[in-house]
């Protein structure tokens, strides 16, 4: 007979500060046990990997491609590192997370320079953009090639569509590319009525979804990426 499991914390405990802290929701571990019987091929040619696609189409538009990963640290790493050259770099607030926060990631894994901004309220601007927004051709600079922003940001202001899709403009314009750090994105789609599909990605863009279905919490971490053309070589 299996013991009664205890509990090792106080599960009256409520704490903010991030969203690790959370203990998966009641439908997602009922989901999980009732995936879990039989076999299934592994390495990504499952059902549910298949239904998973399905799902991203269905709330950020199609074409979609959807990579899991283990947490938002790890899918701005490997979207950014799918996004640009081994001199590119990254043109960021000076608040956002891939840089103040991630460990480093972004630069000691992904060898990833970054190019950052001060800002009044975390969110970038195309004027702002346009303060790291030189130097190609330069041999002596890293190349910016990929302008990130964070949705809802660092400091709690969220973009709207309007502003992201000025973004995406002015970075597609200079042959740079479009990333969105996801991590609240349900919370600023909820806050100001938008579906996610109602993106600034234009026809013949191409967009990289990464999402990390943690046991800490029910919604996907999503890193988007767009681009109107190859950014410079």
């Amino acid at each position: 007979m299996t013991p009664e499991f205890q509990p090792l914390h106080d599960t009256a405990f409520r704490g903010f500060a991030s969203d690790n802290y959370s203990g998966v929701h009641p439908e997602v571990l009922a989901a999980i046990a009732g995936a879990n019987g039989g076999h299934q091929v592994a390495y990504g040619d499952d059902d549910y990997t298949g239904h998973l696609h399905e799902v991203f189409a269905r709330h950020f538009g199609d074409p979609v491609e959807v990579f899991p990963v283990f947490n938002g640290t790890g899918a701005n790493v490997t979207a950014l590192q799918s996004m640009l050259p081994r001199w590119g770099a990254v043109i960021a607030a000076s608040t956002a997370h891939i840089n103040v926060d991630e460990g480093g990631a972004p630069e000691r894994v992904g060898g990833i320079k970054l190019l950052t901004v001060p800002t009044d309220d975390g969110k970038l601007t195309p004027e702002l953009v346009d303060r790291e927004a030189w130097g190609w051709g330069d041999e002596h600079r890293a190349q910016p090639l990929v302008v990130s922003i964070t949705q809802t940001t660092e400091l709690g202001t969220a973009y709207s569509v309007d502003e992201i899709r000025a973004l995406a403009d002015h970075a597609h314009e200079r042959g740079m590319r479009l990333h969105m750090d996801g991590a609240r994105i349900s919370n600023a789609a909820a806050s100001s009525a938008c579906r996610c599909a109602r993106s600034p990605a234009t026809p013949g863009s191409t967009c990289s979804a990464s999402a990390a279905p943690r046991t800490a919490r029910c919604s996907a971490r999503r890193s988007w990426c767009s681009s109107r053309r190859h950014p410079r070589a």
